[in-house]
């Protein structure tokens, strides 16, 4: 019941937050930069001789930070890293003795690395960080600042597709039309165009074969069934891990089932290797699914599922207030744990109200 509480706890404040997300245009953008950069600009450190303390375990209050929406530091009305650097003190000074800050100890990021899109969720590139934002040492300088203030930093990471500017996925367009199948094809979901349902958007290739690529055609979808997917993926996780990152959010996690790949199998894959690198790493998956998909992908052992039912005006959470209903709220809680932890017992609920991909709750 105590974790239940500190889950419950943590929805609420995190619900309090201005979690700073994308719009549909620049001029939501341009609207979420203003109201983030009314927080202090002072980027002086936490008062001297008093040391952050930082929760013993993975419960914790996470802000999300859309980071080219969130604080710009240079005038180029893009946010990036050293205007998320500018505001750490807002969010959490390290100072347990303040009570002018948020009290947040942990910020996820939506995706940091190289992309042509405004949202970043399609990787050009899986190590490095986009320009927009910054370098890789202004990245290694926010995992620095973070941890002395108590701040477990997670960052997105995109497994289920990726750009079609990708150089791996480029030269695999190129080695298919060479007749090619043994080499970087085997990197992605490229199978003659008869594999495919009727249901399934692709792009099609040369030679009759066509690759996966159902969120977008600038999208193609990696094969996660593939060794050398598999250990290109421990090579990124790796990088990042050894980087200071503490942990992943991982996207589009229920479309990593499909007709080669077991995506429970896949994340229990992925997040065995990722403990190996560090023991302690924290990942949250993105399962925007009925109660029944993610229980099953609780048996991967990952940490934490979002639950999008308890999300928006019409989820659990704000229906409970509307209705003044706190032992109806406990009893759906304890109901939704009860379920997960048949296959999961050491799950934590990752419950919020809003995030990047909808309307906003306040």
């Amino acid at each position: 019941m105590k974790k239940l509480l500190s889950i419950l706890l943590c929805a609420l404040i995190a619900g309090s937050c201005v979690l700073t997300g994308c719009g549909a245009d620049n001029s939501s953008s341009e609207s979420s930069d203003s109201s983030s950069n009314s927080a202090s600009s002072d980027s002086s450190d936490p008062i001297s001789g008093i040391e952050a303390t930082a929760s013993t375990d993975k419960y914790r209050n996470f802000y999300q930070i859309f980071v080219n929406s969130f604080c710009d530091s240079n005038g180029d009305q893009i946010g990036d890293l050293q205007g998320i650097i500018s505001q750490l003190d807002y969010l959490n000074d390290g100072d347990p003795n303040t009570g002018d800050d948020l009290g947040i100890d942990g910020i996820w990021l939506t995706p940091i690395m190289p992309s042509k899109s405004y949202h970043k969720y399609d990787v050009e590139n899986y190590y490095d960080i986009d320009p927009d934002f910054g370098t890789l040492e202004d990245f290694e300088q926010l995992v620095s600042e973070c941890h002395r203030r108590g701040i477990k930093l997670i960052i997105d990471l995109v497994l289920n597709h990726i750009s079609s500017q990708n150089p791996l996925y480029k030269k695999a367009v190129e080695e298919v039309a060479e007749n090619k199948l043994d080499g970087n094809a085997e990197y992605f979901e490229i199978h003659e165009t008869s594999y495919f349902g009727s249901d399934t958007q692709v792009n099609v290739l040369s030679n009759g074969y066509a690759c996966e690529a159902n969120f977008s055609h600038d999208m193609p979808e990696w094969n996660l069934n593939s060794e050398k997917t598999r250990e290109e993926f421990t090579k990124i996780a790796s990088f990042w891990l050894d980087k200071g990152v503490d942990g992943f959010r991982l996207d589009a996690c229920k479309y990593y089932t499909n007709k080669s790949t077991d995506g429970t199998e896949f994340l229990k894959w992925f997040y065995d290797t990722c403990k190996t690198i560090n023991p302690d790493v924290y990942m949250v998956g993105e399962n925007w699914s009925d109660d029944s998909d993610i229980k099953e992908l609780y048996k991967s052992g990952i940490d934490s599922q979002f639950a999008f039912k308890f999300a928006q005006t019409s989820g659990t959470i704000v229906e409970s207030l509307n209705t003044q209903s706190g032992s109806g709220l406990v009893k759906k809680l304890i109901s939704y744990e009860n379920k997960m932890r048949e296959s999961n017992e050491n799950e934590i609920n990752a419950m919020f109200l809003s995030n990047h991909d909808q309307v906003r709750i306040a």
